[in-house]
């Protein structure tokens, strides 16, 4: 669940969605207890949706995680 990448390698390792002009959002989930990730999806132009509460099992624990959706593609091809 976790991102192990800057928000330019995001971009880079999923062109395909950064490219689709017929998709009106994007969305991502990340944990919650990895604020890495949730820095990497903002600063990538993703917003903070929701909380899904106790939505995941990870190594034997239960964890929220956080939906992000990105609605604006120009902001993911160009980065900004």
């Amino acid at each position: 669940m976790a991102l192990r990448c800057s928000p330019q390698n995001l971009r880079d390792h999923f062109p395909h969605p950064y490219t689709a002009a017929d998709a009106d959002a994007w969305v991502a989930l990340a944990g919650s207890q990895d604020p890495a990730s949730l820095r990497v999806l903002e600063k990538a132009g993703y917003v903070r949706e929701a909380v899904l509460r106790r939505a995941v099992l990870k190594d034997g624990q239960v964890l929220d995680a956080v939906l992000y959706a990105n609605t604006e593609p120009a902001s993911m091809i160009s980065g900004s």
